[in-house]
């Protein structure tokens, strides 16, 4: 009788280690595909970096472009209502003279 019991405590000792040894192969490979994931989200991390900074760069540019179009074309319209102002100015001479001149006339007659 001790035989048997020694014999079954002997293979339950066999299955114990074989579970053991099998649940240490699947932390090691749970490690390992922990390490890809961990390599994996790093470089996913550096590329959305890249793409962030680059958007951002985008960004700055069309800013710095718009700038430049707007400041161009408020110079433009400065430049155009400075024309303007000087035509007012012209027109409201030649009417004054013309005024003048028509005065002139009208008392000479």
């Amino acid at each position: 009788m001790p035989e048997k019991r020694l014999d079954r405590i002997e293979r339950k000792l066999d299955v114990l280690s074989d579970g053991v040894v099998t649940l240490a192969v699947k932390f090691d490979r749970m490690d390992d595909r922990v390490s890809t994931l961990e390599r994996n989200m790093e470089a996913g991390y550096q590329q959305l970096d890249q793409k962030i900074e680059a958007g951002f760069q985008r960004l700055t540019n069309q800013l710095l472009s718009a700038r430049k179009h707007s400041d161009s074309h408020q110079r433009r319209v400065e430049r155009q209502s400075a024309g303007s102002r000087t035509a007012d100015r012209r027109a409201r001479a030649e009417r004054h003279v013309f005024r003048t001149e028509n005065s002139l006339s009208a008392g000479r007659a």
